[in-house]
C-alpha cells in the first residue's frame, strides 16, 4: 500500500468488469447523508480522501466547522505519523471493500489532540460499487477532549435504555439482514423476545420477508419512511422507520410503532357515520348547504349543484348570496341566522347559471363545535315553484271571477234599469188609458 495516498486519487475505481465507479463529492454526500443523523463524530469522503460530509457530532468533538473542513484531505486532520493509518484504510476500502478499526490522534481546532478509535466503512452506490468511505470516531480521550468519561457514557446509555423501555410504543433496531438487534420492553411485551431472529421469522414464523414490508426502504432512500402495518396480534400500527448508524459505522434501521387500533376503529366508525349522514343529505331533493361565518359556502349537496347549475367543487368557497336574485336579502338572511340562531320560511329566489329562477323557502340554524362555539349555519331550501304556480293560478282565477262579477253587476244594473223603465211606461200607458176613458165618458 502506498504511503502518499491511495491509488487512483481521482476518486474513481474500476468495478469487476473494468468499468469505473464514479465517486463524485455530490454522490458520496447523497449516499452517506444518513450519517448526518448520527450523534457520534462521523464524516464521509471520496476515495481520494477529500472530506465531503462533516456531521454535528464531528463539529462538537473536534471543534472544526463544516465549511472549514469540507474539501480538505482527511489525512490533514491527523497528527504527524498518524496520517498513513487513514490513507491505508482508504486503500483497503478501495480494493478490499473493508478496513479494520484503528486508533489515531486527531487534531482539534484549538490545537489539542483527541485519541480516537476509528472505524471506516465503504459508501456504496445502488449497484453495490464503492464510491467513497465513511468514518466514525468513538471512545474519544486525550488533550482537549470534549467527550465524557467512559463510565459516565455507560451510565447515560443505561439511563437512555431505561427511558426507551418506559415508552408506550415499541422501538427496535434491525440490521441490514433484517435481524432484530435491539427491542424495547413494549415490543417484547407485545411480540415476545426476538432472540436475534430476523423480523419476519420472529413475528410471523415465515422463511421469507413480508411482501408489503417497507421498513428497509430507508436503506435505499436514506430518508424516513412512515407506513401502516398490521401486526401478528391483529393490532394496527403507525410505523416510523429511520436510517441509523451503529457505533461501528454500520447501517441499521431504527423502527418505532404506535398502536392506532382504537383510533383506527374510531376513525372508521366516524367515517361510516359521516358517509351515512352524507347519504341522507344527498338523498334529499331539497338544496342543502353549510355557510361559514364569512358567508362562504363550506359544503353542499347535489340538489344545490343542480338548482344553481354549478358543480359541487366550484360551489365550495363561493359567496352564498351570489346565487340569488336579491343578494342583499340573502346576506341578511344568513346574518340573522348567525345572530339569532334560527331563520324560518325565509323566501328567496335562486338564479341558475342558465338564468332559470327557482323560488324557495329557506330554513336555517347554526351548528357548533365540541366546545359550543358557533362555526357555521346549516340551511335547507324548499322549492316552492308548485306553490307559487298554484298561488298565481288562484290569483288569476280570482281576478277573472272579479271581472265576471263586475260584468254581472253591470248587467244587473242594466236589467233593473230596463225593468224600472217598463214599470214607468206601464204606468204612463195606464194613465193615458184612464184619461182617454174619461174623455170618452164626457163625450157620451
Amino acid at each position: 500500500m502506498g504511503k502518499n495516498g491511495p491509488k487512483g486519487g481521482d476518486g474513481h475505481r474500476n468495478d469487476d468488469n473494468g468499468r469505473e465507479a464514479p465517486g463524485t463529492a455530490d454522490e458520496v454526500v447523497r449516499l452517506a447523508e444518513v450519517m448526518l443523523r448520527s450523534s457520534e463524530a462521523a464524516m464521509a469522503m471520496t476515495l481520494d480522501g477529500a472530506i465531503v460530509l462533516w456531521n454535528h457530532g464531528a463539529r462538537l468533538t473536534f471543534g472544526h466547522e463544516e465549511d472549514k473542513v469540507v474539501g480538505t484531505l482527511i489525512r490533514t486532520l491527523f497528527e504527524p505519523g498518524e496520517e498513513d493509518k487513514v490513507s491505508d484504510a482508504l486503500e483497503l476500502i478501495r480494493w478490499e471493500g473493508t478496513a479494520p478499526p484503528f486508533e489515531a490522534a486527531v487534531r482539534t481546532r484549538e490545537g489539542g489532540t483527541v485519541q480516537a478509535s476509528i472505524q471506516m466503512s465503504p459508501v456504496t452506490d445502488e449497484r453495490g460499487r464503492t464510491v467513497g468511505a465513511s468514518l466514525v470516531a468513538r471512545g474519544l480521550t486525550g488533550t482537549g477532549d470534549r467527550s465524557k468519561p467512559e463510565g459516565t457514557a455507560q451510565s447515560e446509555r443505561g439511563r437512555f435504555l431505561e427511558m426507551v423501555d418506559q415508552l408506550p410504543y415499541y422501538i427496535i433496531l434491525m440490521t441490514t439482514d433484517r435481524r432484530i438487534a435491539f427491542a424495547n420492553r413494549a415490543f417484547v411485551e407485545k411480540f415476545g423476545e426476538p432472540g436475534g431472529k430476523r423480523c419476519y421469522e420472529h413475528l410471523f414464523g415465515s422463511s421469507r420477508p413480508c411482501e408489503n414490508c417497507r421498513s428497509f426502504d430507508v436503506l435505499k432512500t436514506n430518508s424516513p419512511v412512515v407506513w401502516e402495518w398490521t401486526g401478528p396480534n391483529g393490532r394496527i400500527y403507525d410505523v416510523y422507520d429511520f436510517p441509523f448508524i451503529d457505533e461501528d459505522g454500520s447501517s441499521m434501521v431504527m423502527e418505532s410503532g404506535v398502536d392506532i387500533t382504537e383510533k383506527k376503529l374510531a376513525d372508521d366508525a366516524l367515517r361510516k357515520a359521516g358517509e351515512y349522514n352524507r347519504s341522507l343529505i344527498e338523498a334529499s331533493l331539497d338544496p342543502m348547504l353549510t355557510i361559514g361565518p364569512d358567508g362562504k359556502i363550506t359544503d353542499a349537496n347535489t340538489a344545490t349543484a343542480k338548482v344553481t347549475g354549478v358543480s359541487l367543487e366550484d360551489l365550495i368557497g363561493t359567496d352564498f348570496s351570489d346565487y340569488f336574485t336579491e343578494p342583499d336579502r340573502a346576506r341578511a338572511g344568513y346574518e340573522t341566522a348567525f345572530r339569532e340562531g334560527l331563520v324560518r320560511d325565509y323566501e328567496l329566489e335562486i338564479r341558475s347559471t342558465e338564468g332559470h329562477v327557482t323560488p324557495v323557502l329557506y330554513n336555517a340554524s347554526v351548528y357548533r363545535d365540541h366546545t359550543g362555539m358557533i362555526i357555521g349555519v346549516f340551511a335547507a331550501a324548499r322549492d316552492i315553484t308548485a306553490r307559487r304556480r298554484f298561488e298565481n293560478e288562484l290569483r288569476e282565477r280570482r281576478q277573472k271571477e272579479m271581472e265576471r262579477l263586475l260584468e254581472l253587476e253591470k248587467f244587473q244594473r242594466l236589467t233593473v234599469g230596463r225593468e224600472l223603465k217598463m214599470v214607468e211606461l206601464k204606468k204612463e200607458i195606464a194613465e193615458l188609458k184612464r184619461k182617454i176613458e174619461a174623455l170618452e165618458g164626457r163625450e157620451g
